[in-house]
């Protein structure tokens, strides 16, 4: 294949020349490691996915020399990292949990799944901890809380499962219950709580449930029926009916336009993302008006704000204080119904729904609709630890001392276990699995390092539980780990740079001790943490130091006779743009990861052919990866990893040898 220029290679790959793959040479395996190899560097750039495309996409905007170059010299893959390649469901994009335990070299069905599965068997609602929650609820005559993320991407949450545990309640006689609304806008488009329409190019979509249940009674002729219940199903009839108005589709009396339309034609319109539907709000208040139809459970929304308040995780216990605070003592802006505290938050120019202020939802009288009082049960649906702790500590730590808490005492249970500390139920009580590559490398008895900034510490295992082993949480033999802080902002567009450089620095000197390590994991946060942003400038500034970094860690593996792998764990800075409804993209994408191999040029003739490119270049994942630094690092391959290595240590015969 002959090499073409990268303005040729921009032309056709967005910035990044793909076309310039490993070819076919004269070429002969090595068998054993060269024993003048350096350290293997695996460099994970974190929420940058490949993207044909120049619009709208931050790594083209900040051109990554660096990496272009790699890619010119030693060609790239694409490798999946979405939907059932890292554990998901077909369709939906992956995130850096389900990715570095995926790069570990093992797909396993991720936590959404694993409850998902148990939902649909029914053994969820056989686990004894759930029912003794709501066994206190009906001993005590008290209320049910559930708190946790509401949407339905999968990355720290799915609102269905809230769903499913309200449906529960209800039929085992649980009188009230309260949720605690914890809005988006990170993971999900940024004003999906009130309204949502999916853009393709990024992502999978289903429709929900009940808007399934619109339609049909949209199309069954039951509007008149439906509107007369005025409650939370008939304003979500109303508001569909209006995006269908809007959209063309039917008149102002309800009518179809198009008279031939059928039940599939309206659900496409809602797949494919021509017509918005109503978002997780007015959707969870039409699922509360069905449960509480013809039974005697009130379900209400009691607290709403923010994931930013919610679920902090690197110490601002500001912000989770306000958060409890509203949940215990009502304390906070208050709103006769969670949908003006939503509203009222655009209005005041709050750009995304992970940033809406928490409010206290009151009644008529003023007073709190929902808040949590001694002997309530509560129950943690968040299925992903790290942005769970800070809220929980406060409801079950005996000596819990970091702000001023009220003397409660309460029935807490979380859907996973959220941190060692906490002495407190658990639904899924899953056990880790600390086989991987970090295994490989501690069982062969070398040592090993990993680092990153702290956004990302538990991704490598610099701090713990560690998603690249399995979720463990106690380090291996001979590992060795550096955390950097990252610094204290609100938002990383205001510091794009995070702290990038200093994981480079430790990085750089570590690769010069090249005879004391043989496998290193670096993590670069700035294409996910500062793309969730959504402000292109600033994601930009954040990939070009990454970029800087790149060329750094390259020269000294260079210098130090090893090999460097670049990859990805998901996409996202790769896409700044809902194309499809003109709005800032802020979520992860389906987007490949683009991975280059590159040995030092001190190696001489050994190189990496990547020879499955060219036999089945659609069937590489992220998973992949870690066989591959198995061969390099002349380790067999365990037979327990789904991945297969992506070719083999060779050397190039020179000519008339």
């Amino acid at each position: 294949m002959a090499r073409r220029s990268v303005a040729a290679s921009r032309k056709v790959a967005g910035g990044l020349p793909v076309e310039r793959l490993a070819e076919p040479k004269e070429l002969r395996d090595i068998g054993a490691r060269p024993e003048e190899m350096g350290p293997v560097v695996l460099l994970v750039l974190d929420g940058c996915g490949f993207n044909p495309f120049s619009d709208d996409n931050a790594m083209v905007t900040a051109q990554m020399p660096n990496l272009v170059r790699l890619i010119e010299q030693h060609g790239c893959v694409l490798l999946r990292n979405d939907g059932e390649t890292v554990g998901l469901h077909p369709g939906v994009f992956g995130n850096s949990d389900v990715g570095h335990q995926t790069l570990r070299g093992i797909v396993e069905p991720a936590m959404p799944v694993l409850i998902d599965n148990s939902i649909a068997d029914g053994s969820f609602f056989k686990d004894k901890e759930l029912n003794a929650a709501i066994d206190n609820c009906l001993k005590e005559g008290s209320a049910l809380h559930l708190v946790g993320l509401c949407s339905d991407i999968g990355v720290h949450s799915d609102i269905n499962h809230m769903y499913a545990m309200l449906r529960y309640a209800r039929e085992r006689g649980v009188k009230k219950a309260f949720v605690h609304f914890i809005t988006d806008g990170r993971d999900a488009t940024e004003h999906a709580t009130l309204e949502y329409r999916v853009d393709r190019e990024t992502r999978g979509q289903r429709t929900p449930d009940i808007i399934r249940e619109v339609i049909d009674d949209f199309m069954g002729g039951r509007v008149q029926e439906v509107m007369a219940r005025n409650d939370g199903y008939s304003r979500l009839m109303g508001s569909f009916l209006s995006s269908l108005r809007s959209a063309g589709y039917i008149d102002e009396h309800n009518n179809l336009i198009y008279a031939d339309m059928q039940l599939d034609d309206i659900l496409e319109l809602v797949d494919s993302g021509r017509v918005a539907i109503p978002g997780y709000l007015p959707r969870a208040e039409a699922v509360f008006a069905k449960l509480e139809e013809g039974q005697k459970i009130k379900i209400e929304t009691a607290t709403i704000g923010g994931r930013s308040f919610y679920m902090d995780r690197n110490g601002n216990w500001g912000l989770t204080e306000t958060a409890y605070n509203a949940m215990v003592r009502g304390e906070g802006k208050i709103v006769r119904s969670a949908r003006s505290a939503v509203e009222d938050a655009y209005n005041s120019g709050v750009k995304s729904d992970q940033e809406v202020p928490v409010s206290v939802v009151v009644n008529e009288d003023g007073e709190p609709v929902g808040l949590i009082r001694d002997r309530d049960s509560l129950v943690f649906y968040n299925f992903r630890s790290d942005r769970m702790k800070q809220l929980v500590a406060p409801f079950v730590l005996p000596d819990f001392d970091r702000f001023s808490r009220a003397e409660l005492k309460v029935f807490a249970v979380s859907m996973i276990r959220y941190d060692e500390r906490f002495d407190m139920p658990i639904l899924i009580d899953t056990i880790p699995n600390p086989a991987g590559l970090g295994m490989v490398v501690s069982v062969h008895g070398e040592e090993q390092f990993r680092t990153s900034s702290t956004e990302k510490g538990p991704h490598v295992g610099a701090v713990f539980p560690s998603f690249f082993d399995g979720q463990s949480t106690e380090p291996l033999e001979h590992e060795f780990r550096v955390l950097v802080p990252d610094p204290e902002v609100e938002e990383y567009h205001q510091k794009p740079t995070m702290s990038t450089r200093l994981v480079t620095d430790i990085a750089v000197r570590t690769i010069g001790v090249r005879e004391k390590y043989r496998f290193m994991l670096v993590n670069f946060p700035n294409g996910d943490m500062v793309g969730h942003t959504g402000y292109e400038t600033a994601v930009a500034n954040g990939l070009r130091i990454v970029d800087e970094g790149i060329g750094r860690i390259w020269k000294a593996v260079d210098e130090a006779g090893g090999i460097l792998v670049v990859t990805a764990d998901h996409g996202n800075s790769d896409t700044l743009m809902n194309a499809s409804i003109g709005e800032t993209h802020r979520e992860h994408t389906i987007r490949p990861a683009v991975t280059v191999i590159a040995p030092a040029r001190r190696l001489g003739k050994f190189e990496y052919d990547l020879e499955r490119m060219r036999e089945d270049p659609d069937g590489l994942t992220i998973a992949d990866i870690a066989p591959t630094v198995c061969q390099m690092l002349g380790y067999p391959v365990p037979p327990y990893m789904t991945g297969r290595p992506l070719g083999r240590m060779v050397y190039r015969e020179v000519a008339g040898k």
